[in-house]
């Protein structure tokens, strides 16, 4: 589905309501699929082709680089422990700016 048609569906969905922080879980399309492999068997959606997952992850980090003061990219190829400091380091500088 091309972009504008998909920007469509988004306005036509949320109007003019956007989050205020959303936080993107960034990994190589290899690293996902191991990890969504070691859960459990890869459904319909899992067996897409790398193609595919690595233009919707390219898709969700243009929206990062165009909207910065919102979206946040967080490293998901860390450790858990490193990506949950992430996400605290994020939201915590995230509410001090809202509190500021």
């Amino acid at each position: 589905m091309g972009r504008e048609r998909i920007a469509a569906l988004e306005a036509f969905v949320q109007g003019d309501l956007r989050p205020d922080l959303t936080l993107l879980l960034d990994l190589p399309v290899e690293i996902g699929l191991a990890r969504a492999g070691a859960r459990s068997a890869p459904d319909r959606f899992e067996r897409e082709q790398n193609r595919f997952f690595e233009a919707v992850r390219q898709g969700y980090l243009e929206i990062a680089t165009r909207e910065p003061e919102r979206v946040r990219v967080i490293d998901a190829s860390q450790s858990l422990e490193d990506v949950q400091s992430q996400i605290a380091r994020v939201m915590a500088d995230f509410l001090e700016a809202e509190d500021g």
